[in-house]
């Protein structure tokens, strides 16, 4: 509601200028006669007229043109106004004044349209790029990655989007017009790598790349850096675009999965080692086809023996059960090795 009482009250103000400058300068009827012969002042309407067609539209510009023009016809119908008078002051005939009015006014709304419809378009222009610019800016701000420019050969930022402050623990302002200021946040043994990918990115006008950068607080993160190069006609390199997007958690479970590995191998080293070095028989079965664990121990033992095969065993129980190797035992099946009628099973 404000904001249209302000635009109301402008509107206002800005007809009260051009009318005022109107009265001003051409007097028009309400000046004698005689002044015009003297001070003929008509034409200190055109730059009332052109800031009408700067700071309007073509709608307020084309009633300014209808006004004026109603004034100086009544002008002219009354016998009175600057029209009337020569340049050598003598008094103009009727023809002459109308003729003089015609193309005055033919001039002057030519002119002033034609600025006006390329004033137009340019506002139009700017409000599609303001748009354009604000939909941007919502987009970088709900969008993970960090977006950045950077323009070459100055190596200066020029943007970067809100997510690069979650990101790196800075505010996007203080990395604008530094050069180098990227460099200045990436791992000391990481930067080596980031200028190789930059040699790289101007080659082949885009990389991707992976390294880590230090926060103030000292908090090391993995970021992911996808970039390109913007060229000229000539394809000279003017600006550098590209996104930033946090991976740690990915390193993070690629260090957990490798250590989990190197677990599970130590595990497993210790298993074949005790399978190895015992005296006792051990073996490992499996199941052609799964067996219920609801049954009697009865049925599930039955079940068991006529689905299951021996998958691995140690050479101490390849000796008990009479075979040469553990390799022979695999495979063989578990009623064959394990009769049910033997009380020893």
């Amino acid at each position: 509601v404000l904001g249209g009482r302000v635009r109301v009250l402008g509107g206002v103000v800005g007809w009260g200028r051009l009318l005022g400058g109107w009265w001003v300068a051409g007097g028009l009827a309400l000046l004698p006669a005689g002044w015009h012969a003297t001070l003929p002042m008509w034409y200190l309407e055109f730059p009332f007229l052109m800031w009408a067609a700067l700071r309007f539209d073509g709608r307020v510009t084309a009633t300014a043109l209808l006004v004026l023009s109603g004034v100086l016809v009544l002008e002219v119908g009354q016998g009175v106004g600057p029209f009337w008078v020569l340049d050598t002051g003598e008094p103009a005939s009727p023809r002459q004044a109308v003729l003089s009015v015609q193309i005055f006014l033919s001039v002057l709304c030519l002119g002033m349209l034609v600025m006006s419809a390329v004033v137009n378009q340019r506002h139009q222009a700017e409000q599609q790029l303001r748009a354009q610019h604000e939909q941007l800016e919502v987009l970088a701000k709900t969008m993970r990655p960090t977006l950045w420019v950077m323009d070459l050969p100055s190596a200066e930022l020029t943007y970067l989007s809100p997510p690069f402050e979650a990101l790196a623990g800075r505010n996007p302002g203080s990395m604008l017009g530094r050069p180098d200021a990227w460099r200045e946040i990436v791992h000391p043994d990481d930067r080596a790598g980031t200028e190789t990918s930059l040699g790289v990115m101007r080659e082949r006008g885009w990389d991707d790349n992976e390294y880590r950068i230090v926060r103030p607080d000292g908090t090391v993160r993995w970021v992911r850096e996808l970039s390109s190069a913007v060229r000229d006609e000539d394809g000279t390199i003017r600006q550098l675009v590209g996104s930033v997007e946090d991976v740690t958690h990915r390193h993070r479970a690629a260090e957990q999965h490798r250590m989990l590995v190197e677990e599970l191998r130590d595990s497993n080293d210790r298993y074949q080692d005790f399978m190895a070095v015992s005296r006792e028989g051990v073996w490992r079965g499996e199941f052609d086809q799964p067996v219920p664990i609801d049954l009697s121990f009865e049925d599930f033992m039955r079940q068991g023996l006529a689905h299951g095969r021996i998958a691995e065993c140690n050479d101490a129980f390849a000796r008990m059960y009479g075979y040469d190797q553990p390799q022979d035992a695999v495979g063989t099946r578990l009623a064959d090795n394990f009769r049910m009628e033997d009380e020893f099973n």
